[in-house]
């Protein structure tokens, strides 16, 4: 079910952005979920089932988005308002899109607190699993793909961010 998730993330990225480097590079974030999410399973004395593997799932589709939003505001700037590829370019979008991966990302965290205190409660058998690995998968993937995602773009992403031809005023 997870590789079906992560074909599926793949399939949708690429029809954006119709190049492998960029897929693979807004996909290298995905690991970072496990950690966090790892992390709060063995915290709450869990061992992992479907409702942790869901949770695991729907991180998978966020990390990527905010990969998404860091990518193409680095595109955005190198092919539209023609500013060079280079550090400061790249530091520039990250920085623009701080706050609302920041926003997105704490409001999800927040909203998941009360299932996570709820554990114990009939009928939250399943949220439960499910907040507390997106909960933890959240802190970690948010905190390392703002240093790694534009990391990586810089160190991987000129070819692909010239050849690119996405438009990147949906994102």
């Amino acid at each position: 079910m997870f590789i079906l998730g992560l074909l599926l993330i793949f399939g949708v990225l690429y029809k954006a952005f119709r190049s492998v480097p960029l897929v693979l590079q807004i996909m290298l974030n995905i690991p970072t979920v496990f950690i966090g999410g790892i992390i709060g399973v063995w915290l709450t004395g869990g061992v992992i089932n479907l409702a942790h593997l869901v949770g695991f799932i729907a991180l998978a589709g966020i990390v990527s988005r905010n990969g998404i939003m860091l990518l193409s505001r680095s595109l955005q700037l190198v092919k539209k308002e023609q500013e060079p590829f280079s550090p400061e370019t790249i530091l520039k979008a990250t920085l623009d899109r701080t706050v609302p991966i920041l926003a997105t990302s704490l409001t999800t965290a927040l909203g998941l607190i009360p299932l996570m205190l709820a554990g114990g409660e009939p009928g939250k058998e399943l949220l439960n699993p499910l907040a507390v690995v997106i909960f933890g998968g959240l802190v970690s993937s948010t905190a390392i793909s703002l240093f790694l995602t534009p990391a990586v773009f810089y160190r991987f992403g000129r070819k692909a961010a010239m050849k690119s031809e996405v438009d990147t005023s949906g994102f």
